[in-house]
């Protein structure tokens, strides 16, 4: 599942929407998508819960707390949390917007900072015991000596989580992991990457996404083999973790219909190169 979010205001294709981007990102690892609509009701989210095997909050420019978004990912998160503390296996993923979404879903608030870090690539600086994670654990030498030393992860953010408020908040450091950090513009010293001790959440403040399928030609996105083995490296981490689900549709043709393919994207053409799956949430319809 890919949740959607709010379009910009007065946006003629449709009221929520999602960025190809992620589709494709998820696709290249073998797996199907189910768009999650916005501003439904809470039998929706149970229902599409019961039958996806994991979900991406995708980055974006919406409220983390107010929005659509934020309100139909607490539901989401929730239903994710009962279901692994049963021993139902559920993993998330969120990026960008995502990952700051995946901190107020704990921490009950907005705590973002501002760090100036939009269309910036970085390396990462990674902490002592990233390894003792999931994400990482088995990340290829020459990757990690590409996330150390060279800007194959992209970067596109205004706001982020600052380190000191992640030491000094126990609700978060007792939750998550922190598995690399970064130095923002403005010399906020921010978290880039975490996961859930307890649980398979995980979240990266860049996008793994954008390096194979964003060609924005005025973006500084890295396109190099090494940062296309980054994507395909945590595009296969996550489908990996949502094989160990065991959800699924009542047949063949309720998961087909459910499915993103039966959207058509519209494409932006130049200078973006972008295109966006749109829908309408305040129906039940798919547009």
């Amino acid at each position: 599942g890919v949740l959607a979010q709010e379009s910009p205001e007065h946006n003629i294709h449709g009221d929520s929407y999602i960025m190809s981007n992620y589709v494709k990102f998820v696709e290249m690892a073998g797996a199907l998508v189910v768009p999650i609509r916005v501003g439904e009701s809470v039998k929706y989210y149970q229902d599409i819960f019961s039958k996806i095997n994991g979900i991406i909050y995708p980055g974006g420019a919406v409220d983390l707390v107010t929005s659509e978004y934020a309100k139909s990912a607490r539901i989401l998160h929730k239903l994710s949390l009962e279901a692994n503390d049963r021993g139902d296996y559920f993993p998330i993923l969120g990026i960008c917007l995502g990952f700051q979404l995946l901190t107020v879903l704990t921490l009950k608030e907005n705590v973002m900072v501002n760090c100036s870090e939009e269309d910036i690539a970085r390396s990462l600086d990674f902490t002592w015991n990233y390894r003792q994670g999931k994400l990482l654990q088995n990340l290829p030498a020459h990757l990690e000596e590409a996330m150390r030393s060279s800007p194959v992860t992209y970067n596109n953010h205004q706001y982020c989580f600052a380190v000191k408020s992640y030491d000094s908040l126990k609700k978060l450091n007792s939750f998550y992991r922190v598995l690399s950090t970064n130095v923002g513009r403005n010399g906020t010293h921010y978290v880039s990457t975490m996961e859930a001790y307890k649980y398979p959440i995980f979240g990266v403040q860049w996008h793994p996404e954008k390096n194979i399928f964003q060609w924005n030609v005025h973006s500084h996105i890295d396109h190099s083999e090494e940062a296309v083995e980054v994507t395909q490296y945590l595009a296969n981490f996550f489908i990996a973790q949502a094989r160990q689900n065991k959800h699924r549709f009542a047949d063949l043709k309720t998961a087909s219909n459910a499915l993103i393919n039966n959207v058509s994207p519209s494409f932006s053409g130049a200078p973006s190169f972008a295109s966006n799956y749109f829908f309408n949430f305040t129906s039940n319809s798919i547009h």
